[in-house]
């Protein structure tokens, strides 16, 4: 096609057979936007077969793919999806350094139903929690090779070669030598890396960003199923490298299955014959969405361990409630009352290292206020302790402490994998993320950006991008990018796809223990609270509005039937007018989810305005002048009191009122004349 010539010598007959819907054409350069391809029905290969021809060495070196993504995590995944439902899936191709037959999954359950041990999740064919159409199916891989979508396991993208379009790709089966590959478009999904910290003085470890160079996980094969027992039938088989090192004083980060399986088994793992007994505390560091939920599971799964979480500020969910703390604190309330101690307001800036000895402060007192000690002499950390024996934290003030830990799991936040295309592509100034239009398109032709490594518009502020590291923002912005590139080339029209991005607001969710919280929107302006957060023997429901001009851009919501939780996203996208903030506070949460315009100021008429009738805050008005010890004000004062309450007059009006207030022209009026008179 255009002058193309097909690749066929280069194609096994066993490859051939598993890949007839998938023809690789080496590039015709003169005359690139000619390129075509011969596609074919789908194939009904087995998912042992489907599995084991989707590696690098099923691909020719100099062919040519029609849409490449980058990465293998759920993002991709989504992407995929969307070009099936679309009808334009054949000839996909994903680049994914996870080992074969680990397709996208849920990364979602990592902090939660990954960490129970006794389900064996990770461990399970049928339980490994691939992601799911729309419809239930089980995208696994023979579902992706069905639908004419190679994914390349084990392979990783070396380079990324804008001007000519094409990759560099290395499999970790031959790490000597590399392949390359042409695209017509790309779709970059590389996620995010996890912040780490060093030991001693060290930089920062680097955590695994593709896949674990220590872990090995492989699909079983049909023959070895068959002598196995129904619940001994492995869909991975996990062997560590130097397993002993996960344990007492293991650091982990949670990105990955491949971090799960560590962490679980480092949980896991019991005192040795000869041990002293490990006291020292599980130690989850950072106050965001991670850390409640990894403590929520430990909580569940593990609920023998001591806990201890470290906030670098003063509160859990500081980018939330960094003006309610009494919100943050109903939250810190089901961690304390479960044994779990909290440090408050610590930064960590380093590892302890297993060979520092000496005498240093460490931390003690009771579980909210956690104070540091005295020095303490610290010998030689026990064998059994292979990466650090703890964290060092730095205090407002300046001074360090010395905190053991079993072990540490690290909730620092993460920061986007762009690495490939650094200086390349336009980036997010504040995050580093990739800059994407309402398309996902970046500052490249044919080039898109999605999820993680992604900073999409933001829906507040125009000409602003907004880095917004969740699932569901990765995977809305999957499908407008597979719309978009189905579009860009005549097959479709994008104008669903981008109205669905720019209609998108950001929205994350959360199970804490016997709580369960939305937020919908963006958190700027003016935070309000809405409800009672300190109900007993109640459901809990309140939330919190973000104000800006008297506008409502977000909202945050606990507890709530699912009629009022679906009004969230209406809220957040519709916006509505309030008359003020105070009117919000005092209003009913009930019937704000019912009608969220119920606030919404009338049309006023020339001359008309909206007067402030709540007799607790025309009292406060009137206090807010500081009335003598008699409880009178000076009457050329009452204009300051109305221009308050809300009146807009002029000079002659001002006037007019003052004289019906003070005929007598005394000087000055007390409340109950002025609240008569402005209620009337």
């Amino acid at each position: 096609g255009g002058g193309g010539r097909a690749v066929q010598g280069g194609l096994d007959p066993l490859r051939a057979a598993c890949h007839p819907t998938l023809r690789l054409f080496r590039r015709c350069r003169s005359r690139r936007a000619e390129t075509s391809w011969a596609l074919g029905s789908p194939s009904s290969s087995s998912y042992q077969i489907a599995v084991a021809e989707m590696s690098l060495g099923s691909v020719s070196e100099a062919t040519m793919a029609k849409r490449v993504a980058i990465g293998g995590g759920m993002a991709a995944g989504r992407w995929a999806e969307e070009l099936v439902k679309l009808g334009d899936s054949q000839g996909a191709m994903i680049i994914s350094a996870y080992p074969e037959g680990m397709v996208p999954y849920d990364r979602t359950l990592l902090s939660k139903e990954l960490l129970d041990a006794d389900a064996a999740v990770l461990r399970s064919k049928d339980g490994f929690p691939a992601l799911k159409t729309e419809a239930g199916d089980v995208m696994d891989a023979a579902w992706y090779a069905a639908n004419g979508i190679t994914i390349l396991f084990g392979t990783t993208c070396e380079d990324v070669k804008l001007e000519s379009s094409e990759l560099v790709l290395r499999s970790t089966a031959a790490p000597d030598t590399t392949t390359t590959v042409g695209f017509e478009q790309l779709v970059i999904a590389t996620g995010s890396r996890p912040r780490t910290l060093g030991v001693g003085e060290a930089p920062p470890f680097a955590a695994p960003g593709l896949w674990h160079d220590d872990l090995k996980a492989q699909v079983l094969s049909t023959e070895e199923e068959k002598g196995l027992e129904d619940h001994e039938v492995n869909y991975q088989h996990w062997e560590i490298e130097g397993a002993e090192k996960y344990g007492f004083g293991s650091v982990h980060t949670l990105r990955d299955v491949g971090d799960c399986e560590k962490l679980v088994r480092a949980l896991m793992r019991p005192e040795e014959d000869g041990q002293e007994t490990c006291f020292d505390p599980v130690v989850i560091v950072g106050g965001g969405l991670l850390t409640s939920e990894v403590v929520s599971s430990l909580i569940k799964y593990c609920p023998d361990l001591p806990l201890l979480v470290v906030f670098p500020s003063d509160m859990l969910y500081p980018h939330l409630f960094s003006q309610h703390e009494n919100i943050a604190q109903v939250y810190e309330r089901q961690m304390t009352k479960n044994g779990v101690k909290i440090a408050r307001g610590y930064e960590a800036v380093r590892l302890w290292g297993v060979d520092e000895v000496g005498s240093f402060p460490t931390l003690d007192g009771p579980a909210t206020s956690l104070q540091a000690t005295r020095p303490r002499t610290f010998t030689e950390a026990q064998p059994q302790f292979k990466q650090s024996r703890g964290v060092v934290l730095k205090a407002s003030d300046g001074e360090q402490v010395w905190l053991g830990a079993r072990l540490t799991i690290l909730a620092l936040g993460a920061e986007p994998s762009t690495g490939l295309v650094s200086g390349a592509l336009e980036t997010d100034e504040a995050s580093g993320a990739i800059k994407v239009d309402a398309s996902c398109a970046t500052s490249w032709q044919n080039v898109w950006a999605i999820g993680d490594c992604a900073a999409m518009p933001h829906p507040a502020q125009d000409s602003a991008s907004l880095h917004w590291p969740h699932a569901e923002a990765a995977a809305t912005m999957a499908r407008v990018a597979a719309g978009s590139m189905v579009a860009a080339v005549g097959e479709g029209d994008a104008t669903a796809a981008v109205a669905s991005l720019e209609a998108t607001v950001p929205h994350m969710s959360s199970k804490f223990l016997d709580l369960s919280w939305n937020f919908y929107g963006v958190t700027e302006g003016e935070p309000v609270l809405v409800g009672d957060t300190h109900a007993v023997g109640t459901i809990r429901l309140f939330a919190v509005f973000w104000v800006v001009s008297n506008t409502i851009v977000g909202v945050f919501l606990e507890g709530g039937t699912p009629e009022q939780v679906a009004m969230l996203p209406k809220i957040a996208t519709e916006k509505p007018k309030i008359i003020n903030a105070k009117k919000l506070k005092k209003a009913s949460l009930e019937a704000l989810l019912k009608d969220p315009h119920m606030l919404t100021p009338p049309e006023l008429g020339v001359g008309e305005f909206l007067a402030e009738l709540d007799v607790d805050e025309v009292l406060l008005a009137f206090r807010k002048v500081h009335p003598d010890s008699k409880g009178r004000v000076k009457t050329g004062q009452l204009g300051e009191i109305m221009t308050e309450l809300g009146a807009d007059w002029d000079e002659e009006e001002l006037g007019e009122a003052e004289q019906a207030m003070d005929p007598t022209g005394s000087g000055s009026v007390n409340y109950e004349t002025f609240k008569s008179w402005w209620m009337n």
